[in-house]
C-alpha cells in the first residue's frame, strides 16, 4: 500500500510558500520475467522546502525462480567473498588486471 502525505503552506502576507510530502510503500515484491525476484521491506521517503530528499529503502531480497531456482540453493554453500579479504588471483572485472593484493 501506498500512503502520501503533502501539506503545503501558502501565506497571503508575501512570505515564501513552504510544502512537506511524505510517502511510504509497505513491503513489496518484483517479479522480473518469472526468474528474478526482488523483495524490499519498504520504502519511504520526505520531501521538505529548502531540505533534500530523504528516501530509505527496507531490507533488500533478490531470489532466483523458476529454471535458475538452482541458484539459491548455490549461494548457500559458496562463501561470500569481500573485497578486503579475496585471494590476489581474483580478476577485477571493472579493469581487466589482476588483483594486485
Amino acid at each position: 500500500m501506498l500512503t502520501v502525505t503533502a501539506n503545503v503552506h501558502a501565506p497571503l502576507d508575501g512570505t515564501p510558500p513552504s510544502f512537506k510530502i511524505q510517502g511510504v510503500l509497505s513491503a513489496f515484491k518484483l517479479d522480473l520475467f518469472d526468474v528474478i525476484a526482488v523483495s524490499f521491506g519498504g520504502l519511504s521517503f520526505t520531501a521538505e522546502s529548502g531540505r533534500k530528499a530523504d528516501v530509505t529503502a527496507g531490507a533488500v531480497k533478490v531470489a532466483f525462480e523458476g529454471p535458475l531456482s538452482f541458484v539459491n540453493d548455490l549461494t548457500k554453500v559458496i562463501p561470500e567473498v569481500d573485497s578486503a579479504t579475496r585471494p590476489t588471483w581474483m580478476w577485477h572485472p571493472t579493469t581487466s588486471k589482476r588483483d594486485s593484493r
